[in-house]
């Protein structure tokens, strides 16, 4: 007898599940150098470090070009 996991019968690779972790990363950062802010924090848990360092982020680029007065 064979013991299934929680794949639902399927054979999990942790290549694949590796290439998910890197495509997520991979969003995030563009996200960030694109600087739409509002897709970056949809990757963070909310109230966390890393969403709070989006924010502040945020605030320091909309800061500059204020600042600058760049237009956008």
């Amino acid at each position: 007898m064979f013991l299934v996991g929680c794949s639902g019968g399927g054979i999990v690779t942790p290549a694949t599940d590796k290439a998910k972790i890197k495509g997520v990363l991979y969003d995030y950062c563009l996200a960030l150098n694109d600087q739409n802010w509002s897709k970056a924090k949809s990757y963070c848990i909310y109230g966390s470090d890393v969403y709070y360092s989006v924010c502040v982020k945020e605030d320091l680029i909309n800061t500059l070009y204020l600042y600058c007065n760049i237009a956008r």
